[in-house]
């Protein structure tokens, strides 16, 4: 299972609320399948019900865009560098400190699993 930890970056929290937007940061080491570590970090902001951002995998960087759901579930799309879909994401709160899902990589396919700094809100 992999393992992120979401938080909130709070040097540019005061600006980022007023145009109604929250960061969203995570950093990370992942082993893959082969049991090779994997650096993996997230920098975006999540806006109402819609998150963005950049998904770092070992120095190379992906865009990523997702919906958040009423339910606090997550679905999403990886782009390639031309703005062309590389993949896909799903995932629902597990509890209310974590959350887990699946990818779809172009026919590779995964679990995730993340631990949350913060509870998964009851409503958006």
């Amino acid at each position: 299972m992999r393992t992120l930890s979401f938080g909130q970056s709070l040097g540019r929290r005061s600006c980022e609320r007023r145009s109604g937007r929250t960061p969203v940061s995570s950093s990370t080491t992942l082993t893959d399948p082969c049991g090779t570590p994997q650096s993996v970090s997230f920098t975006g902001t999540a806006s109402g019900t819609s998150l963005s951002g950049t998904l770092t995998v070992n120095g190379a960087p992906e865009q990523v865009t997702a919906t958040i759901g009423s339910d606090g579930s997550v679905s999403g799309t990886q782009l390639n560098p031309d703005g062309s879909k590389y993949g896909v994401f799903w995932g629902r709160p597990n509890g209310a400190r974590s959350m887990q899902g699946s990818f779809d990589l172009n026919g590779r396919v995964g679990d995730w699993s993340v631990p949350l700094k913060l509870p998964v809100p009851t409503q958006l």
